[in-house]
């Protein structure tokens, strides 16, 4: 337990000199939305080979836009902005895997607008964010990514079908090629017969009625102890139609008498 709570109070003192960092590195400019408000997070952008014309803005959300980034600072700060860089940056680990995290570049006409930026008030209460995108939310972004990930089921058939041709026209043409072969003679002047056509010509055609009164004349008889079952019981049944055929004509017999004594 009391490691528990050690490690508990370490990254709650890691977030907290984390928000200290943000809070002093960064300021907010908050993009009200009925029913939520998102927190932009911006600061100059200072880095070797690029302009000092650039303002750097963590936290766009994994739907942003260049136009909707665009619009807000436009109407945040009244001034325009020239160019919007969308990319993406490492995140913190959850659960041994790496994650990355959307971030922007925005570039103005001049310093003269990034020092107006970062020298700005933000409007009481934020901006009121109109032009949403489409995608306010990761969730629909995942469920596009698995839609798209999973085809439909008309192109499974299409593949499947491509599939089925493929590989008949492959058999089509081993098959052709094997009696190519088996029609051309060696060097030698043989040719090699195998056993699939050789035992063609051994049983013949399957249609052939002959073949199969010689294969039914060579089958064995009373053999097998349920044959001489199903004989008796055969027999046993003749024998009962028999009797009830004999009794009903001797019945129309006996009707059909004329018995005159007299």
């Amino acid at each position: 337990m009391g490691k528990r709570k050690t490690k508990r109070r370490g990254e709650e003192s890691a977030a907290s000199s984390a928000l200290a960092t943000i809070a002093k590195t960064f300021k907010v400019l908050p993009v009200q939305y009925s029913g939520y408000c998102k927190y932009l997070y911006y600061k100059e952008h200072r880095a070797a080979g690029l302009p000092r014309n650039m303002i750097f803005v963590a936290n766009p959300g994994a739907a942003a836009t260049e136009s909707w980034l665009k619009s807000v600072f436009e109407k945040a700060f009244s001034r325009p902005v020239k160019a919007v860089y969308i990319g993406s940056a490492p995140s913190r680990k959850i659960s041994d895997q790496n994650t990355t995290c959307k971030i922007a570049r925005l570039e103005f006409n001049d310093e003269d607008s990034v020092r107006a930026v970062m020298r700005g008030e933000v409007p009481g209460g934020g901006v009121h964010g109109s032009n949403v995108p489409a995608s306010s939310s990761g969730m629909d972004d995942w469920i596009r990514d698995y839609n798209s990930e999973r085809p439909s089921v008309e192109e499974m058939r299409r593949e499947a079908d491509e599939r089925i041709d493929a590989f008949h026209n492959l058999e089509t043409e081993e098959l052709n090629s094997r009696k190519q072969r088996e029609s051309t003679p060696d060097d030698d002047g043989f040719i090699t017969v195998s056993y699939k056509n050789s035992a063609k010509r051994r049983i013949g055609d399957p249609h052939d009625t002959q073949a199969k009164k010689r294969r039914k004349r060579t089958e064995l008889q009373n053999f097998y102890s349920f044959q001489k079952r199903e004989a008796k019981r055969g027999h046993l049944e003749t024998l009962r139609a028999k009797f009830e055929k004999d009794k009903l004509r001797i019945q129309r017999l006996k009707a059909a008498r004329k018995f005159k004594p007299f």
